[in-house]
């Protein structure tokens, strides 16, 4: 099946796959800085800035679910670019597009160059790609490169039979796995890939196979000795994520979670969006389910039974230990998968439409013309639930625009060496998360903009206030404490001041003043 995946890039195939890596940037851009809101990304990002400046983390940079491999890929950023608040989340884009030119190349492995191109396009518009493991910056938004590295250096590594293949795939699994553990859910698969091929027992003879396994081990040896010398605190603290982590699994919980898997990763490859509502979503989702469903069949009656394995493995292995799928930030779990599944998507369509094509009969030949319009259609459908998605969360008000517009006002008129603080109650400002968002998204702009500012509770700010001998202070308030400040100090409005969440304020107060 390989055969053709050999011969050389063609200018032609540049060309083809230049511009699909155009497009994916081009549905990547927009809204990159505004949606999803910034979430537990900023304690990601905030790790690496401490890494940036010398605090060097060799172990679980926020929490043992993962390693610190992009924690150090984006003090890298810091330190060619320096930091900023728009830089985290280009370097997670760039990290996206790469993952559509890997996904081509998995495709091309499989069934040539149009199959690579076929499946480049549907992770190119794929809506969870784009939103999630394009626009947020946290480790398992990296997953599916470092996944997808994985299945194409593996299946090289077994049709040109070199060693030093075998060593990188497995360091590629290592990688992976730093950027999450869900990974893990995928090992079974490859190891019943690997037992179950004819020339099993010719390859047991060879050291590839257990240089692959060291490889991994030495790709994730950092998290493996972080375990060790926490004596399990390490794996302790995965149950504390009791929004996922299953504490207590029972048959029960199990096949609850199973259930609510398969429906997630249905919505996922039909390219929905949760609260995204259309017409065509659901005929469309049921295409590209089914599409997907006979594809991996395919494969694996052509041979290449990877796809179906992985998928089977973390089907049956991620519900014990994981429950959470609903929701468009949960389906980052299983998006390693979408590589994959297009990849032989791109491979059963690539296969069938040039078997049609090389037909004597007339109606084959349109068929196959048919097959692929009809495909690109299916691809391409999916935009719209993003930009549908866009749309809906920037008229809801979920989106960083006012944060990073009080960033950028603050940062270029807050007067040098003024004290700035910010009150814990702006957290409390909205129903649900949503003071809480913008709150930690403040506090992750001004941080990563070199604006110094502190978050302290009413009490606290009062006595900072009284203390300071500044000639000048700068207050971001929540409602109530605007008005429980004004009667005790004289504050002014700041001239041009963006606006505030939930009619807060942004004041200044002169000290020199006297106190009514």
């Amino acid at each position: 099946m390989s055969s053709r995946s050999d011969a050389p890039v063609s200018k032609t195939e540049l060309l083809l796959l230049a511009g699909l890596l155009l497009a994916a940037t081009a549905v990547r851009l927009p809204y990159l800085q505004l949606i999803p809101m910034v979430t537990d990304e900023a304690f990601e990002v905030l790790a690496a800035l401490a890494v940036y400046r010398g605090d060097w983390i060799l172990f679980g940079p926020v929490n043992p679910t993962a390693g610190p491999l992009v924690t150090y890929l984006l003090a890298l950023a810091f330190w060619l670019g320096g930091p900023g608040a728009y830089l985290p989340r280009i370097v997670i884009l760039i990290l996206g597009v790469l993952t559509v030119m890997a996904t081509y190349f998995l495709g091309r492995a499989w069934g040539g160059p149009r199959a690579g191109l076929i499946a480049g396009s549907l992770l190119a518009c794929s809506p969870v790609h784009i939103l999630v493991n394009s626009h947020i910056a946290w480790s398992n938004s990296a997953t599916p490169l470092f996944a997808t590295l994985t299945w194409i250096v593996l299946h090289h590594a077994i049709e040109r039979r070199k060693g030093w293949l075998w060593v990188a795939g497995g360091l590629c699994f290592g990688l992976a796995l730093q950027t999450h553990i869900s990974m893990a859910a995928a090992i079974p698969g490859l190891v019943v890939w690997f037992l179950a091929r004819r020339d099993v027992l010719a390859w047991l003879r060879r050291p590839g196979p257990y240089l692959a396994v060291g490889a991994a081990l030495l790709g994730y040896g950092n998290m493996i000795a972080y375990h060790l010398m926490s004596g399990g605190a390490g794996i302790a603290h995965f149950q504390t994520h009791d929004y996922a982590w299953v504490s207590h699994p029972t048959w029960a919980t199990y096949w609850a979670n199973l259930t609510t898997m398969i429906k997630a990763v249905a919505g996922t490859i039909g390219g929905q969006v949760p609260r995204i509502q259309s017409p065509c979503g659901p005929i469309v989702a049921g295409a590209l389910v089914a599409w997907c469903i006979l594809a991996l069949l395919y494969a694996a009656w052509r041979g290449e039974r990877m796809p179906v394995l992985i998928v089977l493995s973390t089907a049956l292995v991620m519900p014990y230990f994981n429950k959470r799928y609903e929701g468009l930030l949960s389906q980052r779990y299983t998006a390693f998968l979408l590589p994959l599944v297009h990849a032989a998507m791109g491979m059963a369509l690539a296969r069938m439409t040039e078997r049609w094509r090389r037909a004597q009969r007339r109606r084959l030949r349109l068929a196959s013309v048919g097959s692929m319009l009809l495909a690109g259609a299916l691809i391409l459908w999916p935009l719209s639930h993003t930009w549908s998605y866009y749309e809906a969360e920037s008229r809801a008000g979920r989106d960083n625009t006012l944060t990073l517009t009080m960033t950028r006002f603050l940062r270029e008129h807050l007067p040098a060496d003024t004290p700035l603080y910010l009150s814990s109650n702006l957290k409390g400002a909205a129903r649900g998360d949503g003071g809480y968002r913008y709150l930690r998204a403040l506090y992750y702009y001004l941080t990563l903009e070199g604006v110094d500012h502190q978050v302290l509770d009413l009490p606290q700010i009062v006595e900072q206030m009284e203390a300071d001998r500044a000639p000048e202070q700068w207050l971001l308030l929540a409602a109530d404490d605007c008005q429980a400040l004004a009667g005790r100090f004289p504050l002014e409005p700041v001239p041009d001041s963006p606006p505030v969440l939930n009619e807060g304020c942004l004041v200044r107060y002169l000290p020199s003043d006297p106190t009514p």
